[in-house]
């Protein structure tokens, strides 16, 4: 080690400090400043329809900033992403929805979550909204509606005046939810969408909740029931009995598992075992949820990887 050697680490250290900062705040911006892309195609924010007809160009530029990013970045930079959440706040909560709706089609469930990211400090109801955009009810409306809904109601306080009632909702809420989505960022974002969901149908029922309705709210939330599969807690798809997800389960085939693994093998506790074996196996393993209709396979607390060490996953639709 050098003074020279130390102060030349410092400042790479401080460039890489920079860049992440950058890419957390305003993704697509740190990329034309890096010169990963060579211009911000031009992009209609005022209007939903607008937006729509006009983020193609964007969304290639998106993929291309997260191709040298190593994690997706939203389509709309921080003063733009401001904009377009003071459009949707001047709507009634079912147009909100329909608006979000329609933006989140236009570019697509994972860069409608990189927007959700970017708008939840200043908006966590819409970014909730973002998040579960595609979703609707069994009524088929949109599940955002009743976040919003429900948003808005705890804000000109038409519900959860009785504090003991909200301490209440917010523990059964959680209770429904431990234990079966264990990253806690998601955890907590299905929590909240939940709350919101139960506050908008109480305001819907003149401020009346039952144990049903809370259940629904947290049905909502996830996207599916909560169901026990070899001991532990997961959510199922919306639509899916537990029945039929265990039969998906079972069809799991071993092509399914080798096209995740180059050499055709997994690593189970450290162990290899072929793609065939293990696919035999798997209805009787626990799983680990890892996003709508998607699951890592769990052997003794660990998942499944394959030989590069990412973990296996199965599906179900």
């Amino acid at each position: 080690r050098t003074p020279e050697l130390d102060k030349r680490r410092e400042q790479i250290s401080k460039v890489l400090t920079a860049s992440e900062s950058d890419l957390k705040a305003n993704g697509l911006r740190a990329g034309l400043e890096r010169g990963v892309i060579a211009a911000i195609a031009p992009l209609d924010t005022s209007t939903p329809e607008g937006f729509a007809g006009s983020v193609a160009e964007r969304i290639k530029q998106a993929d291309t900033v997260a191709a040298w990013a190593g994690k997706t970045v939203s389509p709309l930079d921080a003063d733009e992403a401001e904009t377009v959440r003071k459009m949707l706040s001047a709507l009634p909560p079912k147009q909100r929805s329909e608006a979000v709706a329609t933006i989140s089609g236009a570019v697509g469930p994972k860069l409608a979550g990189a927007i959700a990211e970017q708008l939840d400090k200043q908006d966590r109801p819409l970014a909730l909204a973002f998040a579960t955009a595609g979703d609707r009810t069994t009524a088929n409306r949109y599940t955002s509606e009743l976040i919003l809904k429900g948003a808005g109601a705890i804000k000109d306080g038409t519900v959860m005046k009785d504090s003991a009632k909200v301490t209440g909702w917010r523990a059964t809420i959680a209770t429904e939810v431990e234990g079966a989505i264990e990253n806690e960022q998601a955890a907590t974002a299905v929590k909240d969408a939940a709350y919101y969901i139960a506050a908008g149908i109480a305001h819907e029922n003149g401020g009346s909740l039952s144990s049903s309705d809370l259940k629904n709210a947290v049905r909502l939330a996830v996207g599916g029931d909560v169901v026990e599969h070899n001991g532990k807690k997961i959510p199922i798809p919306a639509g899916m009995d537990q029945g039929d997800f265990e039969k998906r389960i079972k069809s799991v085939s071993a092509a399914d598992i080798a096209k995740q693994s180059q050499d055709g093998k997994v690593r189970v506790g450290g162990v290899e075992m072929s793609a065939q074996d293990f696919a035999a196996s798997v209805p009787g393993q626990q799983l680990m949820y890892a996003g709508p209709g998607r699951y890592f396979v769990i052997v003794k607390g660990r998942p499944v990887v394959n030989s590069q060490g990412k973990p296996i996953t199965v599906g179900v639709k």
